[in-house]
């Protein structure tokens, strides 16, 4: 019985230490994309289990106050933190979203990524627009994701379209401001994810109107087929604080 339980508590180890090499293996490109992210969900997944088996014993044993439950409650708190935590960062949406990773408020005429593509690796996704194919998809997912209409000057908006970026923790890239014509000005930076590390390219272009400006943004993965919701999450906060910045000034 002894030597099961140390069987079990070096695989415990073990899992979590697959997972962590999975993690760092991505954030710093130490080993393949696809090894890395098959180590860390292994290790997540034999995680899990440990967690599920034991919490019903945990609990049992809380009910009895039973002395020496401790230890298998650290374990099962460890073992289901990856989920939670995963969970709590996706949420049950971000399950559900669909398999693409380029997300855009204007899909008929995208914002054109111009900085991004030197920072692009070859085995990346590529940064041209796929076009109807998914903009039929982004529509039926994200109805709400739409250009903002702002009753202010170019200028302003672009000035705040930095600023916001600045606040949102992304890396800017640069800012181009164009004279004449509709277009006044595009802005693109590189958002990191906190865990993984994976990179996502976003270029918000702004257009002049009669009433003031209009503001495009699209957000796109580097490497993956889906996005579990992030891009088309992140667009709908950056519109909130673009929003709020403006009300503000």
């Amino acid at each position: 019985m002894n030597g099961l339980r140390k069987g079990l508590g070096i695989l415990f180890v073990l899992a979590w230490v697959l997972m962590l090499a999975g993690i760092a293996g991505v954030r710093w490109e130490l080993i393949s994309l696809q090894m890395a992210l098959l180590s860390a969900s292994a290790g997540a997944v034999v995680l899990l289990v440990f967690g599920l088996l034991l919490l019903p014993v945990v609990l049992y044993r809380l009910v009895l106050r039973k002395t020496g439950t401790f230890p298998s409650l650290v374990r099962c708190v460890l073992g289901l933190l990856p989920a939670g935590i995963l969970l709590l960062t996706v949420g049950v949406d971000g399950f559900r979203s669909p398999a693409i990773h380029d997300i855009s408020t204007d899909t008929a005429n995208p914002p054109v990524f111009v900085l991004a593509l030197a920072q692009r690796a070859a085995g990346d996704n590529s940064a041209a627009y796929e076009g109807e194919s998914i903009a039929r998809v982004q529509a039926e997912a994200y109805p709400d994701i739409a250009p903002l209409q702002l009753a202010r000057d170019a200028e302003t908006v672009l000035d705040a379209v930095v600023k916001v970026v600045g606040e949102q923790g992304w890396t800017l890239l640069g800012r181009e401001d164009l004279q004449g014509g509709d277009v006044a000005g595009t802005v693109e930076a590189v958002a990191r994810s906190a865990v993984f590390g994976f990179e996502d390219d976003i270029v918000i272009r702004v257009t002049r109107t009669d009433q003031g400006c209009r503001v495009d943004i699209r957000s796109a993965s580097r490497v993956g087929l889906g996005d579990l919701g992030a891009n088309a999450g992140r667009i709908r906060v950056f519109s909130r604080a673009l929003t709020e910045n403006i009300s503000n000034k």
